[in-house]
């Protein structure tokens, strides 16, 4: 497989394990599902004569994860809005 072919089908699974890890809602229920997935994906592919796209599949969980930590990341900033006071000139 051309290293072109190769860098879509990670990217595009990379992907799908983002929508998977955003699509569901307990914890347990995010590490689950694309773990599941990539197993899942991993065996049709291998099954039907494409071990590269088997492989490939890893992918899934690279991006789940990504999301988890990003999430994790994001939700860590406080943002102090009630006693704040802005002041600032608006020129034209």
């Amino acid at each position: 497989m051309p290293l072109h072919d190769k860098a879509f089908w990670f990217v595009a699974f990379f992907l799908s394990g983002v929508l998977a890890a955003s699509a569901v809602e307990s914890w347990q229920s995010r590490m689950l599902a694309p773990i599941v997935i990539t197993v899942l994906v991993a065996v049709i592919f291998i099954a039907f004569g494409k071990p590269w796209h088997g492989v490939l599949a890893i992918g899934i969980v690279l991006g789940a994860f990504y999301t988890f930590a990003f999430d994790a990341r994001a939700k860590n900033y406080d943002i102090p809005f009630g006693n704040a006071e802005v002041t600032g000139i608006v020129q034209k």
